[in-house]
Protein backbone atom coordinates (compact mmCIF):
# COMPACT_ATOMS: atom_id res chain seq x y z
CA UNK A 1 0.00 0.00 0.00
CA UNK A 2 1.31 3.40 -0.98
CA UNK A 3 1.76 6.21 1.51
CA UNK A 4 1.12 9.89 1.03
CA UNK A 5 4.87 10.54 1.18
CA UNK A 6 5.56 7.98 -1.55
CA UNK A 7 2.94 9.65 -3.73
CA UNK A 8 4.44 13.09 -3.12
CA UNK A 9 7.94 11.81 -3.96
CA UNK A 10 6.84 10.06 -7.17
CA UNK A 11 5.03 13.19 -8.36
CA UNK A 12 8.14 15.24 -7.64
CA UNK A 13 10.30 12.78 -9.64
CA UNK A 14 8.01 13.11 -12.68
CA UNK A 15 7.41 16.85 -12.35
CA UNK A 16 3.70 16.21 -11.80
CA UNK A 17 1.59 18.71 -9.89
CA UNK A 18 -0.22 17.16 -6.91
CA UNK A 19 -3.07 18.70 -4.94
CA UNK A 20 -4.99 17.29 -2.00
CA UNK A 21 -8.33 19.12 -1.90
CA UNK A 22 -9.89 17.95 1.34
CA UNK A 23 -12.68 20.53 1.12
CA UNK A 24 -13.80 20.05 -2.47
CA UNK A 25 -17.21 21.55 -3.06
CA UNK A 26 -17.88 18.82 -5.64
CA UNK A 27 -17.43 15.96 -3.21
CA UNK A 28 -17.77 15.94 0.54
CA UNK A 29 -14.90 13.46 0.93
CA UNK A 30 -12.37 15.43 -1.08
CA UNK A 31 -10.40 14.89 -4.23
CA UNK A 32 -6.77 14.20 -5.12
CA UNK A 33 -5.65 15.89 -8.34
CA UNK A 34 -2.55 15.19 -10.40
CA UNK A 35 -1.63 17.34 -13.38
CA UNK A 36 0.99 16.35 -15.96
CA UNK A 37 3.64 18.94 -16.85
CA UNK A 38 2.87 21.21 -19.79
CA UNK A 39 3.31 19.33 -23.05
CA UNK A 40 2.84 15.89 -21.50
CA UNK A 41 0.08 13.35 -20.80
CA UNK A 42 -0.09 10.34 -18.52
CA UNK A 43 0.94 7.34 -20.61
CA UNK A 44 -1.71 4.94 -19.33
CA UNK A 45 -4.75 7.14 -19.86
CA UNK A 46 -3.40 9.76 -22.30
CA UNK A 47 -4.96 12.39 -20.02
CA UNK A 48 -3.37 15.68 -19.01
CA UNK A 49 -4.81 15.44 -15.51
CA UNK A 50 -6.37 12.85 -13.26
CA UNK A 51 -8.86 13.62 -10.50
CA UNK A 52 -9.62 10.93 -7.94
CA UNK A 53 -12.76 11.65 -5.94
CA UNK A 54 -12.60 10.02 -2.54
CA UNK A 55 -15.46 8.13 -0.97
CA UNK A 56 -16.03 6.71 2.51
CA UNK A 57 -15.49 3.09 1.48
CA UNK A 58 -11.87 3.74 0.43
CA UNK A 59 -8.88 3.78 2.67
CA UNK A 60 -6.45 6.60 1.86
CA UNK A 61 -3.77 4.09 0.92
CA UNK A 62 -6.11 2.59 -1.70
CA UNK A 63 -6.58 6.01 -3.26
CA UNK A 64 -2.82 6.56 -3.24
CA UNK A 65 -2.36 3.13 -4.89
CA UNK A 66 -4.78 4.06 -7.69
CA UNK A 67 -2.84 7.23 -8.45
CA UNK A 68 0.52 5.50 -8.14
CA UNK A 69 -0.67 2.99 -10.75
CA UNK A 70 -1.37 5.85 -13.17
CA UNK A 71 2.03 7.37 -12.39
CA UNK A 72 3.85 4.03 -12.73
CA UNK A 73 3.27 4.07 -16.49
CA UNK A 74 5.07 7.39 -16.80
CA UNK A 75 4.48 10.30 -19.15
CA UNK A 76 4.35 10.77 -22.92
CA UNK A 77 4.69 13.94 -24.94
CA UNK A 78 1.29 15.28 -25.95
CA UNK A 79 1.01 14.73 -29.69
CA UNK A 80 -2.10 16.84 -30.27
CA UNK A 81 -1.27 19.71 -32.61
CA UNK A 82 -2.31 23.01 -30.99
CA UNK A 83 -3.58 21.22 -27.89
CA UNK A 84 -5.87 23.53 -25.93
CA UNK A 85 -4.78 22.12 -22.58
CA UNK A 86 -1.03 22.36 -23.28
CA UNK A 87 -1.45 25.87 -24.69
CA UNK A 88 -3.43 27.03 -21.67
CA UNK A 89 -0.69 26.17 -19.14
Amino acid sequence: MATRQQLVERCRELGVSLKFDESSSQDQYGVIIIDAPSGFVFRGSQLHYYDLYLNPSWKRSEAYDAIMEELSMGLDKCDVHNCEICNSK
